[in-house]
């Protein structure tokens, strides 16, 4: 599918059962807040996206397979939490729409290549969270930037963004921060923790209270 623009309510590809790949070459495909794959009854499904924007969440039932390449400059939005079982980003991103809730992307396997993810985080108040990538079984490599985008105030927290399931694991370096994160004077790094990477306020201290004690010696 080249230079197309599809928009669909429901399930913009619905696999059940199919054996099948799907190109999108300079296209938008747009499933709202419904599922732009449905991979279903064992099927195997591959999308390769160039240079395209996709939007929708991804539901892959057990037995099934679905593989997402993103490469070009191409996007995902994903507007729910999704499966995805092979996931590849090359120069391209994956960004958790916001607003009601935080998701989750779970994938056996992830491979960056110069991709970023963008996560949606609270970083204090009552219920600190973050949407967040569960690697499940498999391995999360490569490169992959990580930005975040923040909601409310700040506090002393530990996020999890990054987790692992069942036997998962990350390779060193395959998660970076794009950028200090303050918010209320807090600053924020990405740690590795549980075998995970987290979003770790710097112990017991925030950037206004450093500043004060600078300024006073």
């Amino acid at each position: 599918l080249s230079n197309f623009d599809i928009k669909s309510g429901g399930d913009l590809v619905f696999a059940d059962p199919s054996s099948s790949t799907l190109n999108f070459n300079s296209a938008t495909a747009d499933a709202g807040t419904g599922n732009l794959a449905n991979v279903t009854n064992n099927s195997e499904l591959t999308l390769n996206a160039n240079a395209s924007a996709l939007t929708g969440a991804v539901a892959t039932t057990s037995g099934s397979v679905s593989n997402l390449n993103l490469s070009n400059g191409s996007s995902w939005t994903i507007t729910g939490s999704s499966r995805v079982t092979n996931l590849s980003l090359t120069q391209s991103s994956a960004t958790f729409a916001p607003g009601d809730g935080f998701k989750t992307l779970t994938v056996t396997n992830f491979t960056g290549g110069g991709g970023l993810l963008t996560f949606n985080a609270a970083l204090g108040g009552a219920n600190p969270g973050a949407d967040q990538l569960i690697i499940d079984g498999g391995k999360a490599t490569g490169s992959t930037t990580i930005a975040i985008r923040t909601v409310g105030a700040g506090g002393q927290v530990s996020v999890p963004l990054v987790t692992t399931a069942n036997g998962g694991s990350i390779a060193p370096g395959a998660f970076t921060l794009a950028g200090p994160v303050v918010v209320d004077g807090f600053v924020y790094s990405l740690q590795e923790q549980n075998g995970g990477e987290f979003l770790v306020s710097a112990p017991g201290v925030n950037q206004a209270q450093a500043n004060g004690s600078l300024a006073s010696l």
